[in-house]
């Protein structure tokens, strides 16, 4: 499973000639990573004297951010799993 891999497992088998893991599950993991450093930068800011003015739009974003993340995390698998459903349609050859 994607889930428990490795980064590097998982590259390998991203950049293979296999259609899973495909488009969709890597855009999923790039999302999570995005929403990832976007929760690391409300964390930095949460509970700073000089942010205290802006702490509640900061915690609103924190939240959006864990949500989304866990989105992307729970999608990603799925995609990959699902076997590159559609892919027939698309491929060349």
């Amino acid at each position: 499973m994607y889930l428990y891999g490795t980064v590097r497992s998982y590259a390998e088998e991203a950049s293979s000639g296999q259609p899973t893991p495909g488009g969709g599950s890597v855009a999923a993991l790039a999302g999570a990573l995005g929403m990832t450093m976007g929760c690391m930068a409300a964390n930095f800011t949460v509970g700073k004297k000089k942010f205290k003015a802006v702490e509640p739009e900061v915690q609103q974003l924190l939240a959006a951010c864990l949500r989304a993340r866990a989105v992307d995390i729970a999608i990603s698998p799925r995609v990959a799993e699902d076997g590159g459903a559609g892919n027939e349609s698309t491929s060349v050859g």
